[in-house]
C-alpha cells in the first residue's frame, strides 16, 4: 500500500467512490494492451496513438472488490467512500 494524495476530478465530486487505474511508465495502448477497470475499458482511453496513463470510474459508495486489470497482472482494489476524502489508485509499473 502506498498512502499519497492524488487530486481530485470535478465528476468525482458526485460518486460515491471513485477508483484510478495509472501507469506512471507508460500509456494504455487499445489493441496493443489488456485493460480493464471493473471489466470495461475506461471513458477517455480511445483508438489511436496511446497518450493516456490513467483511468477513473466512478462507483457506488457501498464497499466493493473492484478488478484492476493490465495485460498479465490483476489488481484487487477496495471502493472506499469520496464522502471521507478517499480516492483508490490502482498503480500498475510495467
Amino acid at each position: 500500500m502506498h498512502l499519497r494524495p492524488e487530486p481530485y476530478a470535478k465528476s468525482d465530486e458526485t460518486a460515491g467512490s471513485v477508483v484510478i487505474m495509472s501507469r506512471p511508465r507508460g500509456y494504455f495502448g487499445v489493441g496493443r494492451d489488456k485493460f480493464t477497470l471493473d471489466g470495461k475499458v475506461p471513458p477517455g482511453i480511445t483508438d489511436g496513438v496511446p497518450a493516456v496513463s490513467t483511468g477513473r470510474l466512478p462507483f457506488d459508495a457501498g464497499p466493493r472488490t473492484v478488478l484492476a486489470v493490465f495485460n498479465n497482472e490483476t489488481v484487487p482494489t477496495r471502493t472506499w467512500p469520496v464522502k471521507d476524502n478517499h480516492i483508490v489508485v490502482a498503480e500498475f509499473l510495467s
